[in-house]
C-alpha cells in the first residue's frame, strides 16, 4: 500500500508539473481545459500495457480535477494509438501538438517509438515526459534544450543491477546477451557492456531477434511446425514411399489452417492466408530435417497399395479446410458508396446498417470491456471499424485531410457504435469533436466519391461465396476421384487400405 500510495503521489506531481509550466507557457490552452496528450501503445500485443497507462494517468487526472485542477483549469487526456511504430508515433505526437494543441506529451511503451518522438519533442519545446520506455538515450539525448524527462527506468542503471545479480545469484563469470535488434537493444548492449567493463567480465557473445513481435511469432512457428512435421513423419516413416513425405506434409497444414483459423477469432492475434503459406515453408523445413535425421531403413518412390488413397483422403480434406478458412476469414464484400467512396469489408451493404444498430443495442445494454480478454472472441465489426480510426488517424496526421475525412464518412455512416462505445481500444471512443470535424471538413474541401480505402490490412476478397464453393468441392472431389483412379491403375486389386 505504501508503494502503491508513493507511485500514486508522483504520477500526480509530475501531471501537476507538467501542466502547470506548460500552461504558463502556452497561450494557446481553452479557457476552460489544459489538454494533456498520451501517445502510447493501444492495439496489438502490447495494448494491455498502454492501457495500464491510460488507467494510471486518468486516476491521476480525476483526483487532480477533483481538487480544482491546474491553475483553475480541468485537465483532459487525449490519448493516440501509436502501434508499437515509431513513425506512427511521430504522426500522432505532431497530431497531438498541432491539431489538438496538448500542452505536454506523455508516452510511451516502446523505446524507439520513444526515441523518435524526442527531437519533434525538443524542436517544438514540448515537454515530453516518458513514463515506460526505458532506453538510455531517451533523456540522454545530448539536446541543448532538453524536454524530455522521465519517470521510468533508465537503461544504463538496470543494466549494473542486471550484472550485480546475475553475478551474486548466480557467479556469473562470463553472461551472453539476447537483446532486441532495435534501439532499446542497442541501449541495453552499451549498457551491459558497460557494466561488465566496469566489473572486469568479459561476455560470452550477443544474439539479436527481430523487432516486431510477428517475426518472433514467424520464428516459433517454425519451430512448432518442424516439431509437428516430424511427429508426423515418425507416424507413417513405416510406409517407405513418397506418403512419408506427402502426408506429414498434408496434416501439418491442416493443423496450421485449423490454428490460424483459431487466432482469426482471439482478440488481437492475426490469422491469415499468408501464414498459412508460411508455416507450409516450416513444414517444408521440418521435412527435410525429418529425413536427415531419421532416415526410412528403406524407400521406394513406386507407391504401396492404400498410399494414394491415404493421400487422396488427406489432400481432399486440406482443400476443403483451406476453403473453409478462406470463406471465413478472406471472402468479403466491395462496398461501393458515393457518399463515402469504396472500401472493403467482411459484411455486405445492406448487412452493415443491420449490424450497426444491433451492435448499438447490444453495447447499450453489454459495453465492450475496457481492457483487453486475451482469452475471449474477437467482435470483428468493432475491429473493421478500428481499422477505420487508425487510417483515418494515420492520413490526418500526414496532412492528408481529404482521406482521413473520407474514412470519418465511413465511420460515421457504417461503423458509428465503434465511434461512440468505449473500449480496450480506447476508454473514450473516437468520434471528432464538432469543432474537429468542421475543421477537417473544411480542410479536405468535400468529399471524394472515388475515394478508396486501404484500411484493411488483411486480403479481403469480393468473390461470390457460391461460386467460390462450386470451385472448391470441384477441386477436392478431383482429388479424391484422381487418387481412386490412381490407386486402381497401380494396385488394381488392392483399394483397401488402413484408415489414414
Amino acid at each position: 500500500m505504501a508503494l502503491q500510495n508513493s507511485i500514486s503521489n508522483i504520477t500526480r506531481r509530475v501531471l501537476l508539473a507538467a501542466a502547470a509550466s506548460a500552461a504558463l507557457a502556452l497561450p494557446a490552452i481553452a479557457d476552460d481545459t489544459i489538454k494533456l496528450g498520451l501517445v502510447a501503445a493501444m492495439s496489438g500485443q502490447s495494448a494491455k500495457s498502454g492501457e495500464a497507462i491510460v488507467r494510471g494517468l486518468s486516476v491521476a487526472i480525476d483526483e487532480i480535477n477533483a481538487k480544482g485542477g491546474v491553475l483553475g483549469k480541468k485537465l483532459e487526456l487525449v490519448v493516440r494509438d501509436d502501434e508499437s511504430n515509431p513513425a506512427k508515433g511521430v504522426v500522432a505526437a505532431r497530431e497531438l501538438v498541432q491539431r489538438e494543441k496538448v500542452a505536454a506529451l506523455f508516452g510511451g511503451l516502446d523505446t524507439p517509438v520513444s526515441m523518435a518522438i524526442v527531437p519533434f519533442a525538443n524542436q517544438n519545446k514540448v515537454p515530453f515526459m516518458g513514463v515506460w520506455a526505458a532506453g538510455t538515450p531517451i533523456t540522454r539525448n545530448g539536446a541543448p534544450e532538453n524536454y524530455v524527462f522521465r519517470v521510468s527506468a533508465v537503461d544504463a542503471l538496470v543494466d549494473k543491477a542486471l550484472v550485480a545479480y546475475a553475478i551474486k545469484k548466480y557467479g556469473a563469470k562470463k553472461p551472453g546477451m539476447i537483446l532486441i535488434n532495435n534501439p532499446w537493444g542497442e541501449s541495453n548492449e552499451k549498457g551491459l557492456k558497460a557494466a561488465l567493463e566496469e566489473k572486469g567480465m568479459p561476455f560470452a557473445g550477443i544474439e539479436k531477434f527481430q523487432d516486431a513481435d510477428v517475426d518472433v511469432v514467424q520464428r516459433f512457428h517454425f519451430v512448432e511446425y518442424g516439431i509437428i512435421t516430424f511427429l508426423f513423419y515418425r507416424a507413417w516413416r513405416a510406409l517407405e514411399d513418397p506418403a512419408i513425405l506427402l502426408l506429414p506434409a498434408l496434416a501439418g497444414l491442416l493443423v496450421g489452417t485449423a490454428d490460424e483459423w483459431l487466432q482469426w477469432f482471439i482478440p488481437n492475434r492475426v490469422g491469415e492466408i499468408a501464414d498459412i503459406l508460411l508455416n507450409g515453408i516450416a513444414i517444408g523445413c521440418g521435412l527435410l530435417f525429418s529425413v536427415g535425421a531419421d532416415p526410412p531403413a528403406r524407400f521406394t518412390w513406386s507407391m504401396r497399395p492404400g498410399s494414394i488413397l491415404r493421400v487422396g483422403r488427406l489432400a481432399a480434406a486440406t482443400v476443403v479446410a483451406l476453403a473453409l478458412f478462406v470463406h471465413i476469414v478472406h471472402l468479403g464484400d466491395d462496398i461501393n458508396d458515393r457518399e463515402v467512396g469504396v472500401f472493403k469489408s467482411r459484411y455486405s451493404m445492406t448487412a452493415l446498417p443491420a449490424l450497426a444498430a444491433a451492435k448499438r443495442a447490444e453495447w447499450q445494454m453489454h459495453p465492450p470491456p475496457l481492457t483487453l480478454q486475451r482469452v475471449s472472441r474477437e467482435d470483428q465489426y468493432m475491429t473493421e471499424g478500428v481499422t477505420h480510426v487508425q487510417r483515418r488517424n494515420e492520413l490526418l496526421g500526414a496532412d492528408q485531410a481529404k482521406g482521413a475525412w473520407m474514412e470519418n464518412l465511413i465511420l460515421e455512416k457504417y461503423y458509428a457504435p465503434v465511434l461512440d462505445t468505449p473500449s480496450y481500444v480506447s476508454r473514450t471512443g473516437h468520434r471528432w469533436s464538432a469543432e474537429q470535424r468542421a475543421s477537417v471538413d473544411v480542410r479536405a474541401a468535400g468529399s471524394d466519391p472515388s475515394y478508396v480505402s486501404t484500411a484493411n490490412p488483411y486480403p479481403i476478397f469480393a468473390w461470390s461465396r457460391s461460386v467460390f464453393w462450386v470451385a472448391s468441392g470441384i477441386a477436392a472431389a478431383a482429388v479424391w476421384i484422381a487418387a481412386r483412379l490412381a490407386e486402381r491403375s497401380i494396385h488394381p486389386r488392392s483399394e483397401a487400405s488402413t484408415a489414414v
